[in-house]
């Protein structure tokens, strides 16, 4: 499922990053002063949650961010709503607040069984890129391309304030977007290294 309610915040984007073995997995929305996102997993199709162990550091916590299978067990994430504890009122009520992100994150994920439980491994890390970056931006749509090794961006919505600091939710305008992970390894001085994935933008599209 996209959304749905969730065990930990008030949404969940979700995502099957594998059918054999069948991984289903979820970005939770916690609570404003989280510091990092929160995984949660199934490898049953939902009717246990698996154990989680994380490699690297966690993308910060956020909401509704873009996610697309790039090969069996890896999954990339682009953007999302970053969720802020601000501060608290006269009455004791929480300020939230939200900052629209354009980063981009690789998530390698596996799963093995011990004691006849389920464990679920998730390594993060932060591919290098060039070339004109999307704009920070919440639940954009995301598809890939395997036999040209492209990934497609398109659409989603950004948060901004008026004087008053109350936020509105927009959508952007229909810009699409190509994220060539295509890249071949290059070799300089018998030394072989990896090119940086490369964005671009596509055009506008009226529809």
């Amino acid at each position: 499922p996209l959304t749905s309610s969730a065990p930990y915040g008030r949404n969940r984007t979700g995502i099957k990053v594998s059918t054999d073995p069948e991984i289903d997995l979820w970005i939770e929305e916690m609570q404003p002063g989280a510091q990092s996102v929160k995984i949660t997993a199934s490898t049953d199709g939902g009717q246990t949650a698996a154990h989680i162990i994380e490699y690297g550091t966690a993308p910060f916590n956020r909401i509704q961010p873009g996610l697309v299978i790039i090969s069996e067990h890896v999954t990339l994430m682009f953007g999302g709503r970053l969720i802020f504890l601000q501060s608290e009122d006269d009455d004791g009520n929480i300020v939230t607040g939200f900052e629209d992100s354009n980063e981009l994150f690789r998530m390698d994920i596996e799963t093995f069984k011990f004691a006849n439980q389920d464990f679920v491994t998730v390594s993060y890390s932060e591919p290098d890129v060039e070339g004109d970056i999307p704009s920070a931006r919440a639940n954009p749509i995301m598809a890939y391309d395997s036999s040209s090794g492209l990934i497609y961006l398109f659409g989603g919505n950004v948060v901004s304030y008026d004087a008053f600091g109350i936020p509105t939710i927009q959508e952007v305008t229909n810009d699409l977007w190509l994220l060539d992970i295509s890249i071949p390894s290059s070799n300089v001085l018998g030394q072989s290294r990896n090119t940086a994935w490369q964005w671009s933008y596509v055009k506008s599209v009226d529809f």
